[in-house]
């Protein structure tokens, strides 16, 4: 195989056909996804300071089970 027969514009052409990328839109679809504002994950992972301390209790509650459990 020649560099020709290589490259892109090759691989491109013997490719099939694209499917067209949408079917049928919904609007509410595209309503929720661009018309309210940007949030990334960790906006909305934030936690108020009572679920904090509430995790937190759990958390340290479950350590002395369990290290009660390993200790005997």
């Amino acid at each position: 195989m020649s560099f020709i027969d290589k490259t892109i514009f090759n691989i491109r052409a013997r490719l099939p056909a694209a499917k067209q990328e949408v079917d049928r839109r919904i609007v509410a679809d595209d309503d929720r996804v661009f018309h309210t504002p940007f949030q990334t994950d960790a906006q909305l992972q934030e936690d108020t300071p009572e679920q904090m301390l509430r995790r937190k209790t759990n958390r340290l509650l479950l350590q002395a089970v369990l290290n009660k459990i390993s200790a005997t």
